[in-house]
């Protein structure tokens, strides 16, 4: 079925004037590709040079990640160091979700956090290739109705480049699909033409570019290997401005191997401060999966808000409650 799919793909691809056939093709081909991958387990090492500000300096975060999925559940192993320039120490963050309920764990300062429905995926390897945190064949297929696409030459490669407009208004999404990579994108565009008020430095339009540059391919399925994402911010007097640019390798990619559901659940140590969002506690983490409770939050009081990355210790009122934690911790183990 692969071999008949790939080759009425490029069968169509031969063909100038019928780019719809063409994209209802590509988006077949995806589409299958994806439901052919049950389980995916890659490692990736990203280096992230990001500014900032306008005239701000440009700082490095290189990131090595481990990122495995089964259907809905992931796991994701990212160890930075968050400024080389000022310490050499890292930061080890794992995050995973079972399903059901999602766990986020540094184990260098011993704090976890779980949280139950309302996953936040951080997806790291479709948003390096694809912009978003899912397949591309299922951002087409979400988007087929409101679709324009045309045949394309760039450098002599004759690429199908589809576009969709973004629920905003403000932004235009497009995608140049290559047939000869089993139409996989050579490149996926972002443009946001800004409201005045939408960044404090007058920002006009931020365009957010992914260019693949290499491929990784295993039977009937091709996907990007090597990704070059990057952020550039105009401004009313012209200048272009770049804030971010990321590049992302993937040095391996495991299909299909047998994946216990183990892994998409972090045991936390002993000693381990987890604030449970659901229950809104905080609590040391004991033997065998045990508790001992530390902290009760008020429902009165407003509870600390998982933003997109769920960064609930930036709330200043869970740091007094981890400074009560630790004390009572440390007295828990010395006494028990």
């Amino acid at each position: 079925m692969g071999n008949l799919l790939c080759f009425v793909a490029i069968f169509l691809a031969d063909d100038p004037d019928d780019a719809q056939t063409a994209y209802q093709t590509a988006l077949t081909v995806l589409e299958h590709q994806e439901q052919l991958i049950e389980t995916f387990r890659a490692e990736l090492s990203s280096d992230f040079i990001y500014r900032l500000e306008r005239r701000g300096p440009l700082k490095r975060q290189p990131h090595q990640i481990v990122e495995t999925r089964k259907g809905p559940k992931f796991r994701v192993d990212d160890e930075c160091v968050m400024d080389p320039a000022r310490s050499k120490d890292p930061r080890i963050d794992q995050r995973a979700f079972n399903g059901v309920k999602q766990t986020t764990f540094e184990p260098l300062k011993k704090r976890g956090a779980v949280k139950s429905s309302d996953i936040y995926d951080p997806a790291e390897y479709w948003n390096a290739a694809y912009g978003q945190a899912k397949p591309l064949g299922q951002q087409l297929r979400e988007r087929a109705s409101e679709i324009r696409q045309q045949w394309v030459t760039d450098n002599g490669r004759r690429l199908l480049e589809v576009r969709w407009p973004r629920p905003d208004a403000f932004a235009e999404v497009r995608v140049w699909l290559d047939p000869e990579q089993r139409w996989q994108p050579r490149e996926v565009c972002y443009g946001h033409n800004l409201p005045p008020t939408a960044y404090a430095d007058g920002r006009t339009r931020e365009v957010i570019r992914s260019q693949m540059l290499a491929y990784f391919r295993e039977g009937d399925i091709v996907l990007p290997s090597e990704m070059l994402r990057t952020i550039d911010a105009t401004y009313p007097d012209g200048q272009v401005v770049r804030f971010q640019e990321c590049r992302t390798r993937v040095h391996s990619i495991h299909l299909n191997e047998d994946v216990s559901d183990d892994v998409f659940e972090i045991q936390f140590p002993i000693g381990t401060i987890v604030y449970d969002k659901d229950r809104e506690v905080i609590y040391t983490a004991g033997k065998s999966g045990s508790e001992k409770r530390v902290m009760a939050r008020s429902t009165s009081s407003t509870a600390a808000t998982p933003g997109p990355a769920w960064t609930w210790w930036g709330d200043w009122r869970l740091w007094v409650g981890l400074s009560i934690a630790c004390g009572a911790a440390f007295l828990w183990f010395r006494w028990r």
